[in-house]
């Protein structure tokens, strides 16, 4: 009976979800931008607050799809701490293997980016850091979206794949007249969000739909850049992991993770056959 409840109105939790995560932050953004240049406005923690909208978009669909066995159901799938440590230790290592990537056609400067400021590690793990994003987006996007389309039997990687442009649209009001505002620009980023919308999404599935291992995977792909700042200070921004090549980086980790998984895929099925 509660399994039945739970799915009952899906169409109807689907439209409170796409009306909650992008209505609300959408309406706040482009109130904010009338109000303040767009760098007062990532200083302002009212930008912040309304990044919080998908992850309460998350359970009030699964609430206004199953009522209250609907929302019992997803809070105990998306928060089981019940994960074995693999999805964690990826969540954790990847981000920080793309961003150590970018050195590849730079790699004396690992050895000249003078002595590591440890204390701004403390900056990289602070709440607020994993408030804007990996808290306030991923029972949304990896939890209410992903559980949507892996119950249409769709892959893991094709989830990611489909959730990559939504979660780059949500971000237009806070980058149309930045990251969209060109072409290649636009293109490094969308590559950046595709890979790790894939790579989050594997790792959701890897931990049987928790989204805990995708916070901390989320709040790794945001601090990667940050915490290399923090180890070679002396290093200048060009070059430190970002723009395109971050993006480039991202995209060969997200492939060699795609690759390990489905060997990892075959290797069960092929066990258990």
């Amino acid at each position: 009976m509660a399994t039945q409840q739970t799915h009952s109105r899906p169409l109807l939790g689907v439209v409170v979800f796409f009306l909650i995560a992008f209505g609300v932050p959408w309406t706040g953004w482009i109130l904010l931008r009338r109000t303040m240049p767009l760098d007062h406005m990532f200083d302002s923690i009212r930008t912040y607050w309304f990044t919080a909208a998908p992850s309460v978009a998350g359970f009030a669909a699964a609430f206004a799809e199953g009522g209250l066995p609907g929302l019992r159901e997803f809070s105990r799938r998306v928060l089981d701490v019940r994960t074995s440590p693999l999805p964690w230790l990826l969540a954790l290592l990847l981000p920080l293997s793309a961003a150590l990537l970018t050195f590849v056609s730079h790699p004396a400067d690992l050895l000249h980016g003078g002595s590591p400021k440890w204390a701004g590690l403390i900056g990289t793990a602070s709440l607020m850091n994993f408030f804007t994003g990996p808290l306030a987006e991923e029972f949304g996007w990896r939890g209410f979206l992903f559980q949507k389309l892996a119950r249409r039997r769709l892959h893991p990687i094709w989830i990611g794949v489909l959730i990559a442009p939504i979660w780059a649209v949500w971000h237009v009001p806070l980058f149309y007249d930045s990251v969209y505002a060109h072409l290649a620009s636009a293109v490094g980023y969308l590559v950046w969000v595709l890979a790790w919308s894939v790579v989050l999404a594997l790792v959701v599935a890897l931990a049987k739909e928790s989204v805990l291992p995708s916070i901390l995977g989320h709040w790794a792909i945001n601090a990667s850049a940050g915490v290399f700042f923090v180890l070679l200070p002396a290093l200048p921004g060009e070059k430190q992991p970002g723009g395109y090549a971050l993006s480039i980086a991202s995209l060969v980790v997200a492939l060699l993770f795609v690759a390990f998984y489905l060997w990892r895929e075959r290797r069960f099925t092929a066990a258990g056959a």
